[in-house]
């Protein structure tokens, strides 16, 4: 009956808009948070405790929202995980260094990361951030960009306070969804195909 249920959910799922988007554009999205939820919903077992948490720092590496699940694991009292997620993404960004020093040196020391307009148009209806939709509402990035900072900072102070008590309470899959839904909504972009979560 659960296998079913579950092939049942998959196939609908596999025809909602982000998956779709995802697939056709070769994204990762749907690896990034499939490593996420095997990574934090692993039992704590004594074998697989010391490396739990090395899942959320690898798909920080590879895209920097999964980020955001790092003060979540600390405000859930997660204190290993949390370190070993922030030691991993770490670790990627100094074997970056190490194999690409000129591309990690543009990436990080000439504001490349923080240059949101690089990956395309803010203010188009596929992208569905709170910035996006400020400065949809608003005319124009520029003038929406005071409000998405307040925005972003209290939607994300009560996103992650609020993924932590769910965990607390015991709900730890409803605590990493709402996490990575306030990553998506704080992130400067989130396109649709990044909405996999949905999943």
């Amino acid at each position: 009956m659960r296998l079913g249920a579950t092939l049942l959910t998959g196939a609908v799922v596999l025809w909602t808009e982000p998956v779709l988007r995802t697939m056709y554009f070769g994204q990762v999205n749907i690896a990034l948070m499939a490593l996420i939820l095997w990574d934090l919903t692993q039992p704590d077992t004594r074998a697989s405790r010391w490396w739990k948490g090395a899942g959320v720092g690898i798909a920080a590496g590879i895209k920097l929202v999964p980020l955001i699940f790092i003060p979540y694991l600390l405000l859930a009292r997660k204190f290993r995980q949390a370190a070993v997620a922030a030691a991993v993404f770490a670790g990627t960004v100094i074997v970056g260094f190490v194999f690409l020093p000129s591309d990690s040196d543009q990436w990080w020391f000439h504001e490349l990361f923080l240059d949101s307009n690089r990956t395309g148009f803010i203010p188009w209806g596929g992208s569905q951030s709170l910035r996006a939709l400020l400065a949809r509402t608003m005319g124009s990035v520029t003038a929406a960009e005071p409000a998405w900072l307040v925005a972003a900072v209290l939607v994300g102070a009560v996103g992650i306070a609020c993924a932590a008590v769910l965990d607390l309470a015991g709900h730890q899959v409803a605590g990493i969804l709402a996490c990575a839904l306030t990553g998506l909504l704080v992130s400067p972009v989130t396109w649709d195909h990044h909405w996999v979560w949905i999943a």
